[in-house]
């Protein structure tokens, strides 16, 4: 029985002698390709020709002639011969060999052994959606951030210049902005158009391919000052427009605009008035309607076109202007119209004006509008057809202490009335209204 046992484990081996202390053969040809944090090892597959091949094993360290082997890492599969080795540390030193193992743990001799460093040549996401807005001297520029899926983005780099395609890059650290989405350029040149596209870098210094390319042009986009200290003066027909220049001028400020209209809601332009060195500006409009009140308003604007808002409103109401004519000579006025007039000390002002019988007429003496030196206190006297016969006369009837004669008159004719001042210390503005009631 032992003597057959015996013959027949001899005979088995003398048929497949390869299998008695054999071992699988050894991996060639052991290559390595350095990734981020990670090695991938590719070698060549053995012959296993006795068809009982388990896995290869994997031996790492970072001292040559490695001998912890990773179980982890056993490749199971004959035809398999590559794996990713990951979780390993940038910059540092990897040495690697392998071995075949079979089903009756049997393992060959080590393949070649080789060397490498995990390095990222994986360039990080590109910036999309680059925009941007224009200021005085600079541009904002603003992207997608990326989503750094590697986990180890830095900066963008922020390219510019003033031809397509700009190369001339600065970080985006250096703004103080290095994660961030949003950058803010300064120092640029008014009106000259500027390149810009970006990209990404990581922390091992490879980067992205280049986002959107948009261009921008700075330009000043700073109102000028708002004018202040309007006032107006009436005339017959006409109103002047007088402001005050604005205090901190501008270098490029060019005009001023005047805007004006019967409805204070709706202003139009109306002229243009170029600046200068003067303190005061005027604008006299002309052909206005007398007795109709119109409104104006002032605004500055610079050479960019950049207007101010307008300044606040001021209005006049246009008016027939007293001559200074005595006597039965006095200024002639319509009904219903207003005159102005100027008292000066001593001075004595008459008018004169059509009435028809048995029509009773309002003659009233009062402050004129927007008026900034109204005398204040009168004396009103209302004179026949022959400017001396003496029909009536009033102090204060009037609106404070202005006169108001309120008349019938007995014939057709033309009739004169007198204006004083309450004492000759009093001087200044007023108006005179003659309606028919």
């Amino acid at each position: 029985m032992i003597k057959l046992r015996t013959s027949t484990f001899l005979l088995f081996f003398a048929i497949f002698p390869f299998l008695l202390f054999a071992q699988p053969e050894t991996p060639q040809s052991l290559t390595a390709e350095g990734l981020s944090k990670s090695i991938k090892l590719n070698w060549d597959a053995i012959p296993n020709v006795a068809d009982n091949f388990l896995q290869y094993n994997i031996y790492m360290g970072t001292a040559a002639n490695a001998t912890v082997k990773f179980a982890a890492t056993a490749v199971r599969n004959v035809a398999d011969t590559s794996i990713v080795i990951t979780g390993l540390t940038d910059g540092t030193t990897y040495f690697f060999r392998i071995t075949a193992q079979d089903t009756l743990n049997a393992e060959s001799a080590y393949s070649n052994e080789l060397s490498l460093m995990p390095n990222d040549v994986i360039a990080p996401e590109i910036p999309t959606n680059l925009t941007g807005n224009r200021f005085d001297g600079a541009v904002e520029l603003t992207w997608d951030a990326i989503t750094n899926s590697k986990g180890d983005f830095a900066k963008y780099y922020i390219y510019s210049g003033t031809a397509a395609n700009p190369t001339t890059k600065t970080d985006s650290s250096a703004f103080g902005f290095a994660g961030s989405n949003q950058v803010r350029i300064e120092n640029l040149t008014n009106n000259t158009p500027y390149f810009f596209r970006l990209t990404a870098i990581d922390t091992v210094g490879n980067v992205s391919a280049f986002s959107n390319e948009i261009t921008l042009t700075p330009q000043d986009i700073t109102p000028p000052e708002i004018v202040t200290n309007l006032s107006t003066q009436i005339a017959n027909a006409g109103a002047t427009v007088t402001w005050a220049a604005v205090q901190n001028q501008a270098a490029d400020l060019l005009s001023y605009k005047v805007y004006s209209s019967t409805a204070s809601e709706n202003l139009t332009l109306t002229s243009t008035v170029a600046t200068s060195g003067e303190s005061y500006f005027t604008y006299a409009a002309n052909a206005l309607t007398n007795n109709t009140e119109y409104f104006f308003a002032i605004s500055t604007i610079d050479a960019s076109g950049n207007e101010s808002e307008r300044s606040a409103m001021v209005s006049a109401i246009p008016s027939v202007y007293e001559t200074e004519d005595n006597g039965t000579s006095g200024t002639a006025t319509a009904f219903a119209e207003r005159v102005r007039a100027n008292i000066g000390l001593a001075d004595t002002d008459y008018f004169s004006f059509s009435a028809v019988t048995d029509t009773e007429y309002d003659i009233s003496i009062s402050a004129p509008h927007n008026a900034t030196n109204a005398v204040g206190n009168t004396l009103l006297s209302l004179y026949n057809t022959d400017g001396i016969s003496l029909l009536a006369s009033d102090d204060d009837s009037g609106e404070g202490d202005y006169s108001r004669i309120v008349h019938t008159f007995d014939a057709n004719g033309t009739y004169f009335i007198k204006v004083e001042a309450q004492n000759e210390n009093l001087q200044g503005d007023y108006q005179v209204i003659i309606t028919q009631r």
